[in-house]
């Protein structure tokens, strides 16, 4: 799927480079490419033995990316709001943000259980989402370096 990323602060790319999927790690700190480390797939996972241990990112989030907007925060939120032709859109429309480095995106704060699917997850992180985003992206001044990043997971 594709998403859009905000991120704010200086050196864009070395900000967003630690979520990079096909970034690897020692085995001692990476997880397994199989079953991604996670509790319920690994315990019969032939590839890490039940370990979750491998050399993916544990922190991955992204495999290809694309810049779309750059400049400062001001120039770039009014050209998100022109893309997508309405005032709320880009808290709506900006999937994750990415401030001094730390991944933060709609779904950090909801629960998956018992949200069953993709669209109640997104119906119950939306007002949360855009409250988080509004007070973020607020606590950082208008002429911060900022980028519009559409990447892919």
């Amino acid at each position: 799927m594709r998403y859009t990323c905000l991120v704010i602060g200086g050196d864009v790319e070395a900000q967003f480079e630690p979520y990079y999927e096909y970034l690897e790690f020692d085995e001692t700190e990476g997880a397994c490419w199989e079953c991604g480390g996670l509790d319920p797939e690994r315990a019969g996972c032939d590839e890490c033995a039940g370990s979750g241990r491998g050399t993916m990112n544990p922190r991955s989030k992204w495999d290809w990316c694309r810049i779309l907007e750059e400049g400062p925060l001001a120039s770039v939120l009014a050209e998100i709001r022109d893309s997508y032709g309405d005032e709320v859109s880009p808290r709506v429309h900006t999937w994750a943000l990415v401030l001094d480095g730390e991944w933060r995106d709609r779904y950090d704060e909801v629960p998956t259980e018992p949200i069953d699917s993709y669209t109640d997850r997104l119906e119950a992180s939306l007002s949360d989402w855009i409250d988080r985003w509004e007070r973020l992206v607020a606590s950082r001044p208008p002429d911060a370096p900022a980028a519009f990043v559409l990447y892919h997971q």
